[in-house]
């Protein structure tokens, strides 16, 4: 099969490549970094690559996406898998719908959007409408957008934006009115169950996860004028 060719000619050429010894980017050891658990040294030299947006872990990204983007690039036949990936993944596809405030929501991509959009339907027989489009957001596709949740009188979207894709996101609440963002936004959240309220107010179920690998579950109002984003802890585990 034409497809098998193209496999086995990218395996040989990369076969080719990985023969040469590479020259991989330096990565810094912090050996000063040793936690002490009962008594027990753990040392963990690369804890500052957590910092996500630190300059330093910037620079290793980066460091590291041009030399794989340097030893891809060097694959044979790899044009013609890219083309042949791209024509089996273009195809229009819907997820299964859920119902919320009395209507029907779901995702639907067209093949070629790097973010599914979210449409809306008031019933089986209403005309779909897009509700939130994630490429108006991320044009490329970079910023994540998902987890929606709609106010129980359809008003308010909460949804989940998480930049790079990471485990880390923002929690924003669009009023549908008007199509615009409320201000307050909540930040940090690792995992949340949205829930937005007809009083053009939002509040946050989270689990936020902190040092010493403890999970503290909160609520957090967003009524407020100055928007904080502080949570009240209700329960930790």
């Amino acid at each position: 099969m034409p497809w098998i060719a193209l496999v086995l000619l990218g395996l040989v050429g990369w076969g080719a490549i990985s023969a040469q010894t590479p020259t991989y980017p330096v990565t810094h050891r912090d050996d000063a970094v040793v936690d002490d658990y009962h008594g027990t040294k753990v040392a963990d030299p690369y804890r500052w690559l957590e910092e996500l947006d630190s300059p330093a872990t910037i620079d290793w990204v980066d460091a590291q996406a041009r030399f794989t983007r340097d030893r891809l690039e060097r694959l044979p036949g790899r044009a013609a898998i890219r083309r042949r990936l791209n024509a089996l993944w273009r195809y229009s596809r819907t997820e299964v719908p859920w119902r919320e405030a009395g209507r029907l929501l779901y995702l639907r991509n067209t093949g070629v959007q790097p973010q599914p959009v979210l449409y809306v339907q008031n019933g089986f027989d209403d005309r779909p409408r897009p509700l939130l489009d994630p490429g108006k957001i991320s044009p490329d596709g970079s910023i994540a957008v998902q987890d929606f949740a709609m106010s129980p009188d359809g008003r308010l979207l909460a949804y989940r934006m998480a930049r790079g894709g990471g485990g880390v996101a923002e929690l924003r609440v669009r009023d549908l009115s008007t199509g615009r963002e409320l201000p307050e936004v909540v930040n940090g959240v690792l995992t949340s169950v949205c829930q937005a309220t007809a009083s053009l107010s939002a509040a946050r179920w989270s689990a936020r996860r902190c040092r010493g690998a403890s999970v503290i579950v909160g609520f957090n109002p967003m009524a407020t004028k100055r928007g904080g984003s502080r949570s009240t802890p209700l329960s930790r585990r």
